[in-house]
């Protein structure tokens, strides 16, 4: 893993998989994964959802990817030495198809709207991630000036930029804001596969019995 600084308190953590035996199989599962879900105004559409790493739940290759990026972000808690007993997994996938993305930046009023994946759990009332990775089966082409970039917000409000690239897995702090920019002049879909991942320590009952 390495880690892209952008500021004291602010950054990313980048590994790569093997994109040669993943990218074609996992791209047509994405999109069967669109076609088959209900009607959606974003481009995000639910994958896996409070998956279960006690029982097999590995179907596709896809899935070994989740599975790496899920090891990976355990290796980055494991550092913190903080004591846990139970994950909490969620998975999407989101395709921002080319020319007609339904989502421009989440713009409000021509502004980029960052988020975070604490603030939007927390308005879920669901588990709140400690980080969240994002799998980059397919990137946008014909990018100029910051097409495709991901934009994450840093001390002080102050604005960063990655452009990641195919074949890899980023990995943020589960407060960090952030946004992916759109690409115009694309012929490619955006295709992405994500996730959160909190780790708890839930204490143990004893019955009395």
């Amino acid at each position: 893993m390495e880690k892209v600084i952008f500021d004291d308190e602010t950054h990313l953590v980048k590994t790569t998989f093997d994109l040669s035996n993943t990218q074609s199989e996992s791209i047509k599962l994405c999109e069967r994964i669109v076609e088959t879900s209900p009607v959606n105004f974003t481009d995000a559409y639910a994958y896996k959802k409070n998956i279960d790493l006690n029982k097999k739940w590995i179907e596709h290759k896809m899935d070994t990817v989740i599975d790496l990026a899920i090891s990976k972000c355990t290796e980055l808690y494991e550092e913190k030495n903080v004591n846990f007993n139970h994950l909490y997994v969620d998975t999407w996938v989101n395709i921002v198809r080319a020319g007609k993305p339904k989502q421009t930046n989440f713009k409000v009023k021509n502004e980029i709207q960052f988020h975070s994946h604490v603030e939007l759990n927390e308005a879920q009332q669901v588990f709140r991630p400690d980080y969240t990775f994002v799998i980059y089966l397919q990137m946008p082409d014909n990018l100029e000036g910051d097409d495709g970039v991901l934009f994450v917000k840093g001390l002080e409000d102050k604005i960063y930029s990655y452009l990641p690239k195919e074949g890899e897995i980023v990995i943020m702090d589960g407060n960090i804001y952030h946004v992916p920019n759109s690409a115009p002049n694309s012929t490619k879909d955006r295709v992405v596969v994500a996730g959160n991942v909190g780790f708890t320590f839930d204490k143990q009952t004893k019955s009395l019995i």
